[in-house]
């Protein structure tokens, strides 16, 4: 989850959402980092740098989704790793319990 930084003196990079969607699914990704260059990788992968705006905004067009790991590297202004995150999809869920829960006035 995005921990709310404000602060730009430390590099951060955060993936918008989650990696969990049906198989054939293609969508854009947007990656929020104040690196100056993001890359983002799907299984070890290269998918290429995102196109930036909106200054911290990286966002990239048309990306396949397939199970695995997601991760988005930035970079500063000459090239060297400043921060990544990634994120992974799940697996198939074993079960989903549901149990009511009631206010003091009854189910509403």
């Amino acid at each position: 989850m995005w921990n709310g930084w404000v602060d730009t003196d430390k590099y951060q990079t955060y993936i918008v959402g989650h990696w969990n969607y049906p198989e054939n699914t293609i969508k854009p990704v947007y990656v929020v980092s104040n690196g100056e260059e993001a890359e983002l990788f799907l299984n070890g992968k290269s998918l290429g740098k995102g196109k930036r705006g909106y200054n911290f905004l990286f966002t990239f067009e048309d990306i396949s989704y397939a199970s695995g790991k997601l991760e988005a590297v930035s970079y500063d202004g000459s090239g060297k790793e400043v921060s990544r995150y990634a994120l992974s999809s799940v697996g198939e869920p074993a079960k989903l319990k549901l149990t009511v829960m009631q206010n003091p006035e009854g189910f509403k």
